[in-house]
């Protein structure tokens, strides 16, 4: 908000201090809540950055390949089938 806008608009010198000082402060809690929602997007995106490397193949596990069993088929230690007769 510019103060020439104010005094244009016929209002008092006082009034218009009064309005400034107001908008100031209202304009420094949104500058303080921005900062805070920054700081925790690059919270979360370090966090999410970690995940996501921390969650590549096991060694010895075929290329793009997730085992539902965590790996239990090199072990042999996974579900087995039911054996038909």
């Amino acid at each position: 908000m510019k103060r020439d806008f104010l005094e244009a608009l016929g209002l008092e010198k006082e009034t218009v201090d009064k309005i400034m000082a107001e908008n100031g402060a209202d304009l420094e809690r949104e500058k303080a809540k921005t900062t805070a929602a920054k700081a925790d997007l690059a919270d979360a995106q370090g966090k999410l950055s970690a995940a996501k490397t921390g969650r590549r193949p096991r060694s010895g596990s075929p290329k793009g390949c997730s085992s539902p069993t965590g790996g239990a088929w090199r072990t042999g230690t996974g579900p087995q089938r039911p054996t038909t007769p």
